[in-house]
């Protein structure tokens, strides 16, 4: 479950934007950017790898990890501190060991409420990372009710009023990330305005988020077979 917490009253250390590269990985991405980070799209039912070099944190430190979750939500600003499990809200986590890394594996569920989200990653006393993130509807998951029906023995991609879908991945629920570095200034701020409409309205129908969305977006694909707002 998630614990909903006074920000004010939680003390987070000065972040260094020296720290050194995390890697990001999903089902169909892998990437490995430098901090700080900016922001990253994933698509909500999908799940977001961080792996952090054990090199910057101090052994001591190890065992001391804090996960705190910001959700912007009707002009207010709300903080959890994430546990490792399932959690109501629709986020969980789970830390992992491999040799010289922390990973942090981060899952949202499918019902969680698009929008934009603050993630930070205290590590002991000393060392934070600070993500933005933005949650997207998922039209390629079957069970999200954005989910457009495809038929597989069609072409490799169908445009619909939204979007390009991959038939490919129509029942899986893919980890599409992606980092500003990819898009155009545009792309962001499109995807900016149209997250904050929506107000994290996770439950609305999809004609009505066609319809939001029609007119205004438009699909660019970069080297990756996935789509994004541009």
């Amino acid at each position: 479950m998630s614990v909903l917490l006074d920000k004010e009253k939680i003390p987070i250390p000065s972040i260094d934007p020296k720290l050194p590269p995390i890697h990001i990985r999903g089902y169909r991405a892998h990437h490995t950017i430098s901090y700080p980070l900016d922001h990253i799209f994933i698509r909500r039912g999908a799940s977001l790898d961080l792996e952090i070099d054990q090199k910057v944190v101090p052994d001591k430190d190890l065992s001391s990890i804090t996960v705190l979750f910001y959700a912007t939500c009707q002009n207010s600003i709300k903080l959890f501190k994430l546990f490792e499990r399932p959690d109501s809200y629709g986020f969980y986590f789970t830390r992992y060991s491999k040799p010289q890394t922390i990973d942090l594996h981060f899952w949202s569920l499918i019902n969680s409420p698009v929008g934009h989200y603050e993630l930070h990653i205290c590590v002991g006393k000393n060392v934070v990372y600070s993500i933005a993130i933005f949650l997207l509807f998922n039209p390629y998951f079957e069970h999200d009710n954005t989910f457009i029906l495809t038929n597989p023995n069609d072409e490799d991609y169908i445009i619909s009023r939204t979007c390009i879908i991959p038939t490919v991945s129509q029942r899986i629920s893919d980890a599409m990330v992606f980092y500003i570095d990819q898009y155009s200034p545009n792309c962001v701020n499109t995807a900016r305005t149209i997250l904050a409409g929506m107000s994290m309205d996770a439950k609305r129908h999809p004609e009505h988020v066609m319809r939001e969305f029609a007119g205004m977006v438009c699909i660019y694909l970069i080297n990756i077979s996935i789509s994004t707002f541009d």
